[in-house]
């Protein structure tokens, strides 16, 4: 890749709850152009691209705007 610009894609098979790590979909977030994400160095034994709560929160006020 010329540019680190790849995303993780999941496809639940079962029904999603808190519980089980839900996936959030942004409406309207893709406008926002490039995110700053940030490494999550506890979760994984591997460095984990995050976005931050108050980034997330941001983004989805923002998406909220926008319908």
């Amino acid at each position: 890749m010329p540019e680190p610009r790849a995303i993780n894609i999941t496809v639940f098979l079962d029904d999603v709850t808190a519980a089980n790590g839900p996936l959030f979909f942004i409406p309207g977030c893709h406008k926002s152009g490039v995110v700053e994400a940030g490494h999550d160095l506890e979760m994984t034994s591997y460095p984990l691209w995050t976005l931050g709560r108050d980034k997330v929160i941001e983004l989805a006020e923002q998406g909220d705007a926008l319908q």
